[in-house]
């Protein structure tokens, strides 16, 4: 019936006006009529909506269709599903995203034509996918699944992760067991996730670190070493406040075990990862240090309840110096800046003239410079240098004491850019 007014769609809704909606789908003039009257067809439920919205799948704008694809998925009758997957085959990645979706809203009537949609040329719509196949869990969708932990996608592997999960088949354990090893943080705690519901058990090698450090239990990490998981966490770039986090505690933690990796990651390249192995022993971490590097060659340990003993435990400063003086030259300034800052707490004389060389960091960096004052006047208050080390250092002290020509007044401190301003003991 051709319609000489634009249809109120609000009030047809509002009147649950069934045929005003279906009469207001065919108002060409404007695709704002149709798609909301497509949506309000959608949320009023009612099935002699089916047919009309099937047709809508026809629509000549992509938005209807969409729509028309979304409300199909809501009514979820399945009269729906051969139109759907017609559409899922034929038309663009907006309206195939929401036939997926709305297939998976159907059931087990669409696990055949969704098992097809995870290759899918869109990362979208493998999403809605796998989302989709996870929704109405049906076994048979397991080794689809399986595939699709593989895509390059991050998004649509995580979504197989978790669909993985719902469905609960025993048969995806050993592929989400790989999945914890994603170079993704959200693929990896998905399939950790999904792991809890399958009546599995982490193991104290390999793959239980992998799964303690997915979930962030790093107590657990602590107690298992799990070292190699956690640089992995270090290498994704996803983490944030990579100097402050879990990971890099947790390593530090686990003690004299993590000290060989951690030397080999002044080498990655990554430099999170480097800044990470460089600031493990800074001073502003000393109580997650205890027992490794700001030690040296001992240790604390509870006594009962009668306070602390010593016990000797390898003096972990050798093997530390000399890449941590190879860092004083990263390209990364905050490599260097933490590198120095170590130095000064491993507490070996051998490190002053590196130090002194970081001084005049290049490319400069100010802090890198403060970095390596405060380590040398560390060094020197420790009693550890030599007369002639001493001298050197009190030499340096009109240098990094230095202050700029802007006079001080209240709320400006008198260094600026071109003052170390580091004291230097008397």
């Amino acid at each position: 019936m051709l319609l000489l007014r634009r249809p109120d769609v609000n009030g047809l809704r509002t009147n649950k006006n069934v045929k005003g909606l279906v009469k207001a789908l065919g108002w060409r003039k404007d695709r704002h009529v149709r798609g909301p009257a497509v949506t309000a067809l959608g949320q009023l439920g009612d099935p002699r909506a089916v047919n009309p919205l099937i047709r809508a799948l026809n629509d000549s704008d992509s938005g209807v269709r969409g729509a028309a694809a979304t409300a199909l998925g809501e009514l979820g009758d399945t009269r729906a599903v051969n139109p759907l997957i017609t559409v899922i085959q034929n038309d663009e990645w907006s309206v195939r995203e929401a036939a997926v979706a709305a297939l998976g809203n159907i059931g087990a009537h669409a696990v055949g034509p969704l098992i097809a949609a995870p290759h899918d040329q869109d990362e979208y719509v493998r999403r809605a996918a796998a989302e989709a196949l996870g929704q109405i869990g049906d076994p048979r969708a397991v080794e689809a699944l399986t595939s699709a932990l593989d895509d390059e996608s991050a998004a649509a592997r995580q979504a197989a992760a978790e669909a993985l999960g719902q469905i609960g088949d025993p048969d995806a354990v050993e592929p989400l067991i790989g999945a914890r090893n994603d170079q993704n943080a959200k693929v990896r705690v998905a399939a950790a996730a999904a792991l809890d519901g399958l009546a599995w058990s982490p193991d104290r090698g390999a793959t239980g670190a992998a799964y303690w450090v997915a979930k962030g239990q790093w107590k657990k990490c602590v107690k298992i070493a799990a070292i190699e998981p956690l640089i992995a966490v270090l290498r994704d770039d996803r983490v944030m406040e990579i100097r402050d986090a879990p990971a890099t505690r947790t390593l530090v933690k686990i003690g004299a075990r993590a000290v060989g990796p951690l030397i080999g990651s002044l080498n990655d390249q990554n430099g999170n990862v480097r800044q990470a192995a460089a600031g493990s022993a800074r001073p502003d971490r000393r109580p997650a240090c205890r027992g490794t590097l700001d030690r040296g060659p001992q240790r604390r340990e509870r006594e009962g309840a009668s306070g602390y003993r010593r016990s000797a435990q390898p003096d972990l400063r050798p093997a530390c110096r000399e890449p941590l003086i190879g860092a004083l030259k990263d390209n990364d300034r905050l490599v260097r800046e933490d590198a120095a800052r170590a130095l000064g707490k491993i507490g070996d004389p051998r490190a002053v003239n590196p130090l002194i060389a970081a001084l005049h960091d290049l490319p400069r960096s100010l802090d890198v410079q403060r970095a390596a004052a405060s380590s040398l006047v560390s060094l020197y208050s420790a009693g550890v240098l030599d007369e002639g080390q001493k001298a050197w250092v009190l030499g340096l002290r009109a240098f990094s004491t230095r202050r700029d020509h802007v006079p001080e007044h209240e709320g400006v401190d008198s260094r600026d850019d071109e003052t170390i301003g580091v004291d230097f003991p008397l």
